[in-house]
């Protein structure tokens, strides 16, 4: 059994007031700082962090339950937002697997518009990063901080890994789709039927 998963509170060291509350395992309580340099985080938290840190407010973290399957965390995490009432936090859901999850997704069972496909596609298209920011993302997942580090993988997990890459790189080269028809089927070297 894994018992690695954690629950959090986030906290205003200058009321002792918890803002957030969070699951997760490691160090995930920390991607909340990360967030707040690359402003990617609910719009209320980072608005909060951000109020803080032009404060000069440091933020504390509690972890009131450790050591926890995921089940026992989301339920623990449910709780803990419950008792803190979802008013006095930042956080968008109820806890356990969220709000965005499944049926609870906004978009859940809906397709989006061809129309609206080809607008978001536009939208990506010409994006390219930086070099500044593919620097700052190496160093960021280098050495220590790559989720790999140090780990080994047993003989048998390699194999594993080798024989589904073999598969994959198979079918995605070799196969076509269901009910795809190859452009020349039926047709000879001349391309005629």
């Amino acid at each position: 059994m894994n018992n690695k998963s954690n629950v959090y509170e986030l906290v205003d060291s200058s009321t002792g007031n918890c803002f957030y509350v969070g699951k997760g395992s490691g160090q995930r309580y920390k991607v909340h700082g990360i967030n707040l340099k690359t402003k990617k985080a609910n719009s209320y938290l980072y608005n909060t962090l951000v109020k803080l840190k032009n404060q000069n407010i440091f933020i504390s973290y509690n972890f009131p339950y450790q050591n926890l399957t995921d089940e026992e965390a989301f339920q623990l995490e449910i709780e803990l937002i419950d008792f803190h009432g979802l008013n006095n936090l930042c956080n968008f859901s109820k806890g356990g697997l969220g709000s965005w999850v499944g049926e609870n997704n906004p978009l859940y069972g809906k397709t989006l518009s061809l129309e609206h496909r080809q607008k978001l596609s536009l939208s990506h298209q010409g994006l390219t990063h930086t070099e500044e920011w593919k620097k700052k993302m190496s160093v960021r997942i280098s050495g220590e901080n790559q989720p790999l580090f140090g780990k080994t993988f047993s003989k048998d997990s390699r194999e594993k890994m080798s024989q589904s890459h073999k598969i994959r790189h198979y079918s995605l080269v070799t196969e076509f789709k269901k009910g795809c028809v190859p452009w020349n089927k039926g047709k000879n070297k001349a391309g005629v039927a």
